[in-house]
Parts: structure tokens; C-alpha cells; sequence
């Protein structure tokens, strides 16, 4: 027997279920694979390129393995958190999907979040000044409050700074 016929008869015996989603099967057979030693290319799957990063701080490197099987932003999506990581808190904090631009993060924090089981928080910044009793300041405060377009300044998106409309849920 060859390892993807092994691969695939064990992972079969071991869910029952012949329509459990590719992400979960890629998942468990990379698990099998570094259990058992096995080299990817012998079972037929896309050899991880491996990349070295550094911060440029320190003399260590870490070695990033990226696999190239993915076309478009929701198999990405799909690859990165499948239902099993989105499940569990503690390996969606393992994961990450870097992207260069603020609204491509918002475009693939919202897609995660609607895949989330349960109805959303959502939580909005402070808009308003708060008063002094000095009435200088209070005098100054009035100003501003009516100078500032507040629809403006919450339509701001800093890097590092939540929305305005910040959307939650638990899990």
C-alpha cells in the first residue's frame, strides 16, 4: 500500500464520514504526516515552500511553511480557519492571514466572524468630549463640539485602533 491509500482508508475509519470538509482532511493528514515522518510529495499533496523570517533584531530565524493550494480570499479564509480551528479559541490564536492593506483585515474579519456560530456584540468608541468644570476648558470644549464632525472622525481606521464599530462574538 502506498501512503495516500493509507491516508485516506484510515482517515475514512476514523470520522465515517466520507463528506467531511477538505480543510478538516488537510488538517488531520498534515497531523498524520508529522506523526509519522511521512514526506508529502510520496502521498501526493503540494510541497510546502519553506521561507525564513526574521525580525531583524536578533541572529534567529523561524522557518514559515506556506503550501500554495489556495486560488481566491474565501478558500484562503477556509484554509487558514476551518470550522475545527474556528471551534476552538486556542488554535485561532496560532493563525493569521497578513495582508498589506486596513480594508482587506476588515473584508477577511468580517467573512471569519459571519462563519461564527451566534449573534454578534457590537461596541462603538466614544464620540464626545467629556465637560471640565473650568469654564475656559468648558468654553473650549463647547467649540470643538461643534466644530468636529463626529461622522468623520469615526470613519477614521487607524492601524491598531479598532473601528468605531467594533463587532464581537464569543468563541
Amino acid at each position: 500500500q502506498n501512503y495516500h491509500e493509507l491516508l485516506a482508508k484510515d482517515y475514512i475509519n476514523k470520522t465515517n464520514n466520507q463528506q467531511q470538509g477538505e480543510n478538516e482532511a488537510l488538517l488531520w493528514i498534515d497531523n498524520f504526516l508529522k506523526e509519522n515522518s511521512c514526506d508529502m510529495t510520496q502521498c501526493g499533496l503540494p510541497q510546502p515552500h519553506g521561507y525564513n523570517i526574521a525580525d531583524g533584531f536578533n541572529e534567529e530565524n523561524a522557518t514559515l511553511s506556506l503550501l500554495n493550494t489556495t486560488d481566491n480570499l474565501n478558500n484562503t479564509i477556509n484554509f487558514t480557519f476551518s470550522a475545527y480551528i474556528l471551534n476552538n479559541p486556542t488554535k485561532c490564536l496560532q493563525r493569521a492571514i497578513l495582508c498589506p492593506l486596513n480594508i482587506e483585515v476588515n473584508l477577511i474579519n468580517d467573512t471569519i466572524l459571519n462563519q461564527l456560530e451566534g449573534d454578534a456584540t457590537e461596541l462603538y468608541s466614544a464620540d464626545n468630549l467629556a465637560d471640565n468644570e473650568n469654564s475656559k476648558l468648558q468654553n473650549n470644549n463647547m467649540y470643538q463640539r461643534n466644530m468636529i464632525n463626529f461622522e468623520l472622525l469615526n470613519s477614521f481606521n487607524a492601524s491598531g485602533v479598532p473601528k468605531h464599530c467594533l463587532k464581537l462574538k464569543r468563541g
